[in-house]
């Protein structure tokens, strides 16, 4: 995982395994302060705040940078 030193967000970048070229993953977490884990897909965001009791009044980034859509708003009830 590489951080930009510009915009302070996170990319995932991987090998592919057919051709060899580098490819950039988007990765997706919370707008908190001491939430520090990052995920492939908002599916599985929202799986991991649903299981494990994290607030899902938290906003959604994507590789750093604001989404201005709260977790709470995905989950369904």
């Amino acid at each position: 995982m590489n951080s930009c030193g510009f915009c302070g967000g996170y990319e995932l970048i991987y090998s592919c395994p057919e051709c060899g070229d580098l490819k950039k993953q988007d990765l997706f977490s919370l707008d908190c302060s001491y939430f520090d884990k990052n995920f492939t897909s908002i599916a599985d965001l929202i799986e991991y705040i649903t299981v494990n009791g994290m607030d899902p009044n938290y906003e959604i980034t994507k590789n750093g940078k604001h989404t201005y859509q709260k977790a709470i708003n995905l989950i369904q009830f």
